[in-house]
């Protein structure tokens, strides 16, 4: 949720809108991608990505389209990467440090998500709350809070 306030804080102009269409789509993708065995969920994704809605491939450049396809398949199924994964990055104009850069920082993001839902993260904060009913909507940020509830 804060890294979906951070790029739409980063984007420029007036990408909130972008920012909740993607982040929407991408959660939707993943929610129905947990429902399938390991391929086609993370065919599912791809397919969304690839139905990103307009507002969404506004505040998207090439590269980051790349690295979405890219990090539904290093966050889903590591196991099933190889070098031709990388070499898909490397066709879309990154080199080692930035391929480096955005492994790392898929892996810090999947390790940590695990941590938080195990943990039971609460949503804190009156500012973060609004926010996360914006991007998931009241009710999906309603069925989190209670989940998240302490006891």
């Amino acid at each position: 949720m804060s890294h979906a306030g951070f790029l739409r804080d980063h984007t420029g102009g007036d990408s909130e809108a972008g920012v909740i269409a993607l982040v929407r789509a991408l959660k939707e993708a993943g929610d129905e991608a947990a429902e399938h065995p390991l391929r086609a969920g993370v065919a599912r994704v791809h397919e969304a990505i690839d139905a990103l809605p307009p507002e969404a491939l506004a505040i998207l450049s090439d590269g980051d389209l790349a690295i979405l396809h890219f990090t539904a398949e290093a966050a889903l199924a590591p196991r099933k990467m190889d070098r031709a994964r990388l070499a898909y990055l490397r066709d879309a104009g990154f080199d080692d440090t930035a391929i480096h850069d955005i492994v790392h920082v898929v892996c810090c993001f999947s390790y940590m998500n695990r941590l938080a839902d195990s943990l039971g993260v609460e949503v804190v904060g009156a500012e973060r709350l609004a926010w996360a009913e914006r991007l998931y909507g009241a009710e999906a940020t309603a069925a989190h809070t209670a989940w998240a509830a302490p006891g």
